[in-house]
């Protein structure tokens, strides 16, 4: 029984030994108590790599997230720029088919072959040739594989001459639509449509998005007022149709007048490096007067709409 307390008390005065030796410890220093004692211990050149370290790895730390950021970024522009490439080859494209469409309109309804219309494919030819290979190197990247082959199904499904003045015109029209579908994909895939800075931003949505549908949109006005012109009066269908393109012309030229007062008011130097006044002037009064559109472009009847178009597109030719 008297071993058992003396176990006991034996027992709590260690306890209370180690509690003060504890205490004892970081009497004077705190917290910094094991630092300093450690510190006490080693030698001149051990301090100084200790030292070294504690401030290096935070440093290395900050310098990883600094250029991590400053990586991402770079990425982000290269990925534009790609997007910038492969709509240099998308534009070229548009402009020669939209003429292919108008002769082969004119095949339909004269039956007769224009002279031009062989160099006109031999350019479509070259064209897809251009964006077959652009597609081939960035496309995975841009995300373009379905877009593109939905395309090539549309371009694969034109129909000649013989096929009737409707038929041409909705299958060369279905497959210009699929192209720009195309050109809206690899923009959105290059990060264009990210673009955070206001000015370029609208250039860009006009570039990219508003322009190619406007450019197609003033061509069709032209084609089916041509043969609206040369037959008097145009069938329901193309009636409608005229009507329809003219309310998205003017909807899709209003949208780029909104974005260039965006990017005048962000930018006031742009106004002068863009200088589109005069452009959008001109397809404003297209868009109010349907009929001189229609004689505009007899002939190569998208002629004019690209000469007005080139100034916002300079890589279109």
């Amino acid at each position: 029984m008297l071993s058992e307390s003396t176990r006991r008390l034996a027992t709590t005065h260690q306890a209370a030994q180690s509690s003060a030796s504890l205490l004892e410890f970081f009497r004077y220093h705190g917290a910094w108590a094991p630092g300093i004692r450690l510190f006490r211990r080693i030698d001149f050149k051990t301090k100084a790599l200790t030292i070294s370290l504690v401030f290096a790895i935070p440093l290395f730390w900050l310098s990883w997230q600094y250029f991590g950021d400053k990586a991402a970024m770079i990425g982000f522009s290269a990925k534009e720029r790609i997007g910038v490439t492969y709509a240099r080859q998308v534009m070229p494209l548009m402009s020669a088919l939209q003429r292919q469409r108008s002769l082969a309109l004119d095949e339909a309804a004269t039956h007769t072959t224009p002279p031009a219309l062989a160099t006109v494919q031999q350019e479509v030819a070259d064209g897809l040739k251009r964006l077959g290979a652009e597609q081939h190197a960035t496309g995975a990247t841009l995300g373009t594989d379905k877009p593109y082959q939905d395309f090539l199904e549309a371009h694969r499904q034109v129909a000649s001459a013989s096929a009737g003045f409707d038929t041409v015109w909705a299958t060369h029209t279905r497959q210009l639509d699929q192209l720009i579908t195309l050109l809206a994909a690899s923009t959105d895939g290059s990060n264009l449509t990210l673009d955070p800075d206001i000015d370029s931003y609208y250039l860009m949505d006009a570039s990219m998005f508003r322009l190619p549908l406007l450019s197609d949109q003033l061509a069709q006005l032209g084609e089916l007022g041509s043969v609206m012109l040369s037959h008097s009066a145009g069938t329901p269908a193309q009636v409608r149709r005229v009507t329809e393109l003219l309310v998205l012309a003017t909807g899709q030229l209003q949208a780029v007048r909104d974005g260039l007062d965006k990017v005048y008011a962000y930018n006031g130097e742009s106004a002068s490096q863009v200088n589109a006044e005069e452009a959008v002037r001109q397809i404003s009064c297209s868009c109010s007067t349907p009929k001189p559109i229609c004689c505009a472009h007899k002939g190569p009847k998208a002629t004019r709409t690209r000469t007005m178009l080139r100034r916002f597109r300079p890589w279109t030719s």
